[in-house]
């Protein structure tokens, strides 16, 4: 459920990122709904970038989320596609690309050692970093703005070792 009144404290509404920041999430949010939003995605992301870019992009996606669910130090969690509202799992995952992408390696390096297991951050930040440099090559710049909300309790838990690139993209 996706519902603002959950728990009255401060969260981060999606219409507080700026365009960029809410295609990530959108992204993000389509590659775990499953076979159905990975082709929707994939059809996004040949018109955004042509049919070859859209694959290595697809590519590049999967491994991010697939490391993030490996390195976390517990299980990632995130709302629907159409929900308004962030977890505090998707503000870091996204905070994660914009730090590594503007080069904000002390942020990369805090959200990193708060998020990922010690043995498994240097993998997720070089997923990060190769998503973020694919992403800012075809004009999507992420800034690495503080951005925040607690985290509601109705997210809904993911386990991200089942995530496989869809084979008919």
């Amino acid at each position: 459920m996706c519902d603002s009144d959950t728990d009255g404290g401060h969260r981060l509404k999606m219409s507080e990122l700026d365009e960029d920041e809410r295609f990530l999430v959108w992204s993000l949010r389509r590659f775990l709904f499953g076979d159905l939003g990975v082709a929707y995605l994939g059809y996004e992301f040949e018109r955004r970038f042509g049919k070859e870019d859209a694959v290595e992009g697809l590519s590049l996606l999967s491994n991010y989320l697939l490391w993030s669910g490996r390195s976390a130090r517990r299980t990632v969690r995130h709302y629907p596609i159409c929900c308004s509202w962030l977890t505090g799992d998707e503000v870091i995952l996204v905070r994660l690309v914009a730090a590594v992408q503007q080069g904000r390696y002390d942020l990369s390096g805090a959200l990193l050692r708060w998020f990922a297991k010690p043995d498994k951050a240097e993998a997720l930040e070089t997923h990060a970093r190769l998503l973020s440099v694919f992403l800012a090559r075809r004009g999507i710049g992420l800034s690495a703005r503080p951005i925040g909300g607690a985290e509601p309790p109705e997210a809904f838990e993911q386990g991200f070792d089942l995530i496989a690139v869809n084979q008919s993209l």
